[in-house]
């Protein structure tokens, strides 16, 4: 994770129930272009030998909502996301799971 921005300012972390983008330089998600909605899905932190003896993504450090991504300047996007659980901070790996939404009209 390269950079965490809120409404405010860059920052190093935040907690859960915060609303953060999250800034990456690689995605597997769509981000939002020409009309259409960026993608949405989970973004789990990998946990780090500083905060568990186990490092393995079934016990992850932090655990976030991604409810859209957009492409910034250069090859970076931001991960609008909602921190569900735990500490998200600047230096995590991450690993993002893509949600694919279908919809039916009747």
């Amino acid at each position: 994770m390269l950079c965490l921005r809120d409404d405010a300012d860059n920052t190093d972390y935040r907690d859960a129930g915060d609303e953060v983008d999250i800034i990456l330089d690689q995605t597997p998600f769509y981000a939002e272009s020409g009309g259409q909605v960026g993608d949405q899905g989970f973004l789990r932190a990998v946990a780090t030998a500083e905060s568990s003896s186990s490092a393995n993504i079934t016990s992850p450090a932090c655990e976030a909502l991604v409810s859209d991504v957009q492409k910034m300047a250069g090859d970076f996007f931001a991960h609008r996301a909602r921190v569900t659980a735990g500490e998200v901070t600047v230096g995590q790996q991450v690993c993002l799971i893509h949600v694919m939404l279908i919809t039916f009209h009747l």
